[in-house]
């Protein structure tokens, strides 16, 4: 018997198999039932070899001229097959290249690659050249690769198939995941087989170009990796958008929940900063009209003791004189700390009417350099009382537009604490035109605020005199009282100022543009 006709047997047996599975897996599937069909056919080619290495010698030689074109057949239904799963729908296609994860189809279509290559170019190994004999025509000799071919297709394609059927974790995979690797290995693992056959043939049938039919497989497999490279690149560039997409929702409803939060953070606050105006404007209320009876009859008793007892009282014991001198000096303390109060109440008064909007506003043109001169006039007694001269530098300005009783009001403010923190050298009221403004500037020569006090000068009820030494006592809502004012106005207040050497508030006011004042 024939030393290949063993192996030519035994390579039919998986073949059968592999396509009997195929077929009783989805045998309605068009698709699957091409598979089964490329199988059979490579299953009968097989048979026919080996049927050829079982005959006599002569039979061979009547049966040499038809082998060829029974061997040819599984190649055949390898392009056939491939046109039939393209045109019954890229579809189709795409779910048998799905079969397994995609960034394996690279090295698969590179090993398909490789082997079609080889068989095809490789055929001299397989089969040897071809010699013509006058009497029996074209004769062939085998290679030692061939039993190898014949069994070593079969199998291989068939172990391959058993273990991707089988997959990693086959307990936890759906049958279609199976089925498609399934069907992938068979579509792919019929690439080298054809091309193995066809390597077959050529000895065969004189005239064939060898080397160009062997570029079939290989332009073929070339496709394949290409295909493969390019939806592995496509596959990640859209999982980098997915993910990126993701990312983007999750952040998008990240912000727009802290803008949630936010606004009801800010909802809340101006809830409980309107309380506070509330609780401050009543309290306020309440406070002021026993506090005004209070200093009005402490002023009483002052005029009193003045004008009537203290002159009655003189040249008598000198105890009496002491104590009714303590008791003056007693009651002006009680009109001081009750005048202050007064002061502190109307301060939180004013503070809650502007925040509120319940103040009125009698906006009208102004004149800035007789805003100034009237605080100048109005805070005289403060600087006099210290001997501190109070200079201005008032240039030609245009007018303003604005409320003259609260302009005046934020100058006064800032010049009653420049005389409260100066002991010694002077104050100079400026006011310039800045860049389309005008900008009006208290400077003094007192103790000065420390850079990192100065940012909470303007917030309410701060005082930052633990800095500084032999601080005035004041209620803490002067600065922030002018702030709101001068951004009503559409400006702004800052201060600059160094330890030692005195500080200097400012604040800008829109110009009008008008005649000068």
């Amino acid at each position: 018997m024939n030393p290949y006709a063993l192996p030519s047997i035994i390579t039919v047996i998986p073949y059968v198999i592999l396509a009997l599975t195929v077929l009783l897996l989805n045998p309605r599937d068009r698709t699957t039932r091409w598979l089964g069909y490329m199988l059979l056919g490579f299953a009968a080619s097989g048979a026919a070899i080996a049927y050829f290495h079982l005959a006599t010698t002569r039979e061979q030689a009547v049966f040499r001229n038809r082998v060829p074109y029974l061997v040819v057949l599984p190649s055949v239904f390898v392009f056939v097959e491939y046109a039939c799963v393209w045109f019954g729908g890229a579809e189709r296609l795409r779910e048998l290249l799905l079969g397994i994860p995609v960034a394996t189809h690279r090295w698969i279509a590179a090993a398909v690659l490789a082997v079609a290559w080889l068989v095809t170019l490789s055929n001299d190994w397989i089969v040897a050249p071809p010699i013509y004999n006058e009497t029996t025509g074209w004769e062939h000799t085998y290679g030692p690769g061939y039993p190898v071919f014949l069994l070593g297709n079969g199998y291989v394609l068939t172990f391959v198939a058993y273990v991707l059927w089988r997959g990693i974790n086959a307990a936890h995979e759906p049958v279609e995941r199976r089925y498609r690797r399934l069907g992938f290995v068979a579509l792919v693992g019929g690439l080298p087989v054809g091309a193995g056959l066809l390597g077959f043939v050529f000895p065969w049938v004189p005239g064939w170009p060898t080397h160009a039919f062997s570029m079939l497989p290989t332009l073929f497999g070339l496709f394949l990796l290409t295909y493969a490279q390019m939806r592995y690149q496509l596959e990640t560039i859209g999982e980098f958008s997915r993910k990126l997409e993701e990312k983007v929702a999750v952040r998008t409803a990240e912000l727009a929940q802290a803008n949630l939060n936010l606004q009801q953070a800010k909802e809340a606050a101006d809830e409980a900063n309107r309380a506070k105006s509330a609780f401050l404007n009543t309290v306020s209320h309440e406070l002021r009209t026993p506090l005004t009876s209070v200093v009005g009859f402490a002023k009483l008793i002052k005029k009193r003791l003045t004008d009537v007892m203290l002159p009655a009282l003189a040249g008598a014991d000198a105890k009496v004189e002491r104590a009714s001198r303590q008791v003056s000096d007693n009651v002006d303390i009680i009109v001081a700390e009750g005048e202050r109060l007064t002061t502190l109440i109307n301060d939180v008064l004013d503070l809650a009417k502007i925040e509120s909007g319940k103040v009125e506003w009698h906006m009208q043109p102004v004149a800035v350099g007789e805003i100034i001169q009237r605080a100048i006039a109005a805070t005289t007694s403060l600087s006099g009382a210290k001997g501190l001269a109070v200079h201005t530098e008032i240039g030609e300005l245009p007018t303003v537009v604005g409320d003259p009783d609260r302009l005046i009001q934020v100058v006064i403010n800032l010049l009653s604490n420049a005389i409260k923190f100066t002991d010694h050298g002077a104050i100079t009221c400026r006011a310039r035109r800045v860049d389309g403004a005008i900008e009006v500037g208290v400077t003094d020569t007192g103790t000065g605020i420390a850079p990192e006090d100065q940012p909470k000068v303007f917030e309410q009820f701060v005082q930052v005199g633990d800095t500084l030494t032999g601080k005035p006592t004041g209620t803490g809502l002067g600065l922030p009282i002018c702030k709101q004012i001068v951004e009503h106005h559409g400006g702004r207040i800052w201060v600059e100022s160094q330890i030692g050497r005195g500080s200097t508030f400012a604040f800008t006011l829109p110009s009008n543009g008008a005649a000068e004042g």
